[in-house]
């Protein structure tokens, strides 16, 4: 932990002209880290592939002592939260990760993107601890549907405030897997894309404004050309939020609890006008359809 974050302060903090910068390098294996990576603005993290380079929460600590993330994004000065952009620094911005793998354990969100314009996601994993099996069982075995969901664990969340509000953060082949939601956030964010991405194993895939909408949440999200199968509720869900967008996506085996054919939730949920679907495709059958739309 120390180390990598050293690094990130010694490329990306001490000097100014970002003209000079570079990327750095994480070649394949495991790194375990104990804290939180903090990912200042104008990084570019680059690894050799998603499943090759994986940044691994080791939760055989004491987790108590832990910020709630793997990696969040800070400031030119890796400052978080409510200090970004003190003391002269640059907000979180043009930070561009690829090829790599944040996994987390069964406590831990894996990334946060806070008060972040113009940053990228490329090939990147975001992993959590839940298979298949554990959608399926039943109590009172350790981990349940009912257990992940109490979890609340995300790949992404996102935090803004009102004079730096995230926007124009790309996703372009990224995996969410063994977790309770892929993306899902409350707060004001602005042109969000997730694109060409997978999505599965999941509690409910996509979740915009569900809860205590913020200066009204998500607008100009969207969700393009990506394959879900294996979530266990709604693949996407934009409730109290509006102007977002969803096409192009596959649906199989979503909303369905698991099971082979029986529709228990709605594939796509709108709870609020002006979103929209467009050329999504569904696997769920016409007669299927008519007992749950």
């Amino acid at each position: 932990t120390e180390a990598i974050n050293r690094a990130l302060y010694e490329l990306y903090c001490r000097e100014t002209n970002t003209q000079i910068r570079r990327a750095l390098y994480f070649p394949a294996g495991t790194y375990l880290v104990t804290e939180t990576i903090v990912i200042p603005s104008f990084a570019k993290l680059v690894g050799e592939g998603a499943d090759c380079t994986i940044i691994y929460l080791d939760q055989s600590v004491d987790i108590s002592s832990l910020t709630a993330y793997v990696a969040r994004y800070g400031d030119s000065l890796q400052q978080t939260g409510a200090n970004i952009g003190n003391n002269g620094a640059t907000p979180p911005r043009n930070i561009e990760i690829s090829s790599m793998t944040f996994q987390t354990g069964p406590e831990t969100d894996v990334f946060l993107v806070e008060d972040a314009t113009q940053c990228y996601f490329d090939s990147v994993n975001f992993l959590g601890p839940y298979t298949a099996a554990d959608f399926l069982a039943t109590a009172p075995a350790p981990i349940t549907p009912a257990t992940i969901l109490s979890a609340d664990i995300a790949g992404v969340r996102f935090a803004s405030t009102a004079s730096l509000v995230c926007n124009t953060i790309t996703f372009d082949k990224c995996r969410f897997s063994g977790l309770t939601w892929g993306l899902n956030t409350n707060q004001q964010i602005g042109s969000v894309t997730v694109s060409n991405g997978n999505f599965t194993n999941l509690y409910s895939g996509v979740v915009l404004g569900t809860g205590s909408v913020v200066n009204g949440g998500a607008t100009g999200f969207r969700t393009v050309g990506n394959l879900f199968d294996g979530v266990y509720a709604q693949g996407i869900i934009y409730d109290d939020v509006s102007l977002n967008v969803t096409a192009y996506n596959v649906f199989y085996g979503v909303a369905n609890n698991f099971t082979a054919s029986t529709p228990f939730w709605p594939v796509i949920e709108f709870g609020n006008d002006n979103n929209a679907s467009i050329n999504d495709l569904f696997q769920r059958t016409d007669s299927a359809a008519n007992s749950f739309a």
